[in-house]
């Protein structure tokens, strides 16, 4: 006698943020000077990805895209709004709600022509991730990879546009290929207890 039991899979959630136009007339002048003012060029960082980004990774991450996030009063537009909404969506398949959550971190990142980010996930920092699409020029490139065994892994590339905020589980794997044009984003990070 035998059994196979299938996980459930994971899920990639995306939300156009309505009033995406006033934010980034907002929040971009001010990423772009965080960008200016934080940008090593010479770093091992920029050379092996060829993108500007104040990520946990980067060698720069601080405290400043959260403060601009707040400074502006706009994370309960394109974090928790969205978050609230992706947990009471009909199609999600979870055993369980968070009671409370938290942005354990949230960092900007700045691709330009040919610029990547190698596949990672977020294992061990949040519960939940999320990419906010603040300003693209050419298609989202953001690719998300189920884990499994090679003949069974898949892989999604939502079809997104500027002002659409993706989120998704932190341990799920993704990756950014080469970009054709340049995207700037915002990711976070969500700590959340059950």
């Amino acid at each position: 006698m035998s059994e196979l039991f299938n996980f459930p899979s994971s899920f990639v959630y995306t939300e156009k943020i309505a009033n995406h136009a006033q934010i980034k007339s907002m929040i971009l002048k001010d990423i772009i000077s965080l960008a200016e003012n934080n940008t090593n060029k010479e770093s091992d960082y920029f050379k092996r990805t060829g993108k500007y980004s104040n990520s946990p990774g980067s060698g720069t991450y601080n405290e400043s895209m959260l403060s601009i996030l707040l400074k502006y009063k706009v994370e309960n537009s394109i974090i928790w709004e969205p978050l609230d909404r992706m947990l009471k969506h009909e199609k999600l398949n979870i055993s369980k709600y968070p009671k409370q959550s938290v942005i354990h971190s949230a960092w900007y990142n700045m691709y330009k022509e040919n610029s990547h980010h190698r596949i990672h996930s977020h294992l061990g920092a949040s519960t939940f991730s999320g990419i906010y699409v603040l300003d693209i020029e050419g298609e989202n490139s953001t690719t998300f990879v189920q884990d499994g065994i090679d003949i069974k892994a898949k892989s999604y590339c939502p079809k997104v546009e500027e002002g659409t905020v993706i989120i998704f589980p932190s341990d799920l794997l993704h990756e950014v290929p080469p970009v054709k044009g340049s995207k700037i984003s915002i990711a976070f990070n969500i700590q959340s207890s059950f």
